[in-house]
This record gives structure tokens, C-alpha cells and sequence, in this order.
């Protein structure tokens, strides 16, 4: 979830680095009612293909990227 200039995938593509995945989150002021909204379109998502979608976990914050 990094910010960074537009050019930098392009500086990085030129070091040989290519895309793996898109990474897409959402931040809801009210999460009960968003959750409720948009859970049937994340099980959709999910069901039409090559999407996983997750929750966030608090408690794996601070892991810095070792796996879960």
C-alpha cells in the first residue's frame, strides 16, 4: 500500500521488475453499515475468479511483510 510519484513503476520495470497483483483497500468511517453493503459484492467479486478478498488484521499490523 505504498504512495509514490507515477513514474516509479516505470523505473522500476526498466530495473527488469514486472506486476504480480493489484492490491485494492477501502476505508469506511462507519465499517457496520459498509461491511453490510459491500460484503455481497466482495463475494462476488471473489466468485467470478482470481480474487481473494481479506479482511484487515489488526493484530498482523507490524509484521512487515513476513508471512501469515
Amino acid at each position: 500500500m505504498n504512495h509514490h510519484r507515477p513514474y516509479y513503476g516505470g523505473l522500476i520495470e526498466q530495473c527488469g521488475l514486472t506486476k504480480v497483483k493489484d492490491l485494492y483497500a477501502w476505508w469506511f468511517d462507519d465499517p457496520h453499515d459498509m461491511l453490510a453493503a459491500w460484503r455481497p459484492r466482495a463475494e462476488r467479486l471473489a466468485r467470478r475468479g482470481n480474487v481473494t478478498v481479506r479482511p484487515f488484521r489488526l493484530k498482523d499490523f507490524d509484521c512487515r511483510g513476513a508471512a501469515l
